[in-house]
């Protein structure tokens, strides 16, 4: 019995964060619903001024000169691939089911990106912008293939439930 399979031609494409709070600040992302889920990989976390000059604080670097893009030239020097954005990760890939018919349309916005529950069930970190990229493209397939069957086994490994 072949398992059903959603094609690379249906999945839609976001250019934005689909996931943490943050995530207006990671200058990496990608975010692509495929089918039911929505799967979201966030990285390279560059936090706005103020936080920039607390974590360079803590390394004992002197910032006081530095403004606009020498701000954010020594903030890249110091932390290459920005703040880890969770233990020992600096990319994450999460997927998340969607809200059926619930797209984003805030009028500032209107950016049609799937709304979802909020709770993951499924997590993978990295740590470079290739390994993020492979992780989220690998998660795609995965999930492409078999779809209801490999939501329901991650929902009940990450302890979720559906409506």
């Amino acid at each position: 019995m072949k398992t059903p399979v959603i094609p690379e031609s249906e999945w839609k494409w976001f250019g934005l964060a689909g996931h943490l709070i943050v995530g207006r600040w990671c200058r990496f992302h990608m975010a692509t619903q495929v089918g039911r889920v929505l799967v979201s990989t966030v990285g390279q976390y560059m936090p706005p001024e103020g936080l920039m000059r607390s974590f360079l604080e803590l390394r004992g670097i002197d910032h006081d000169s530095a403004r606009g893009d020498s701000l954010d030239h020594l903030f890249e020097e110091t932390f290459r691939n920005g703040v880890d954005i969770g233990c020992g990760r600096q990319y994450e890939t999460m997927v998340f089911i969607t809200e059926p018919g619930n797209v984003c349309d805030t009028a500032w916005c209107n950016c049609g990106i799937p709304t979802h529950y909020g709770h993951n069930i499924f997590m993978r970190g990295t740590n470079t912008p290739l390994d993020a990229q492979v992780a989220h493209m690998t998660t795609c397939t995965f999930f492409a293939h078999d779809q209801e069957s490999r939501i329901a086994k991650a929902s009940a490994e990450s302890g979720w439930e559906e409506d």
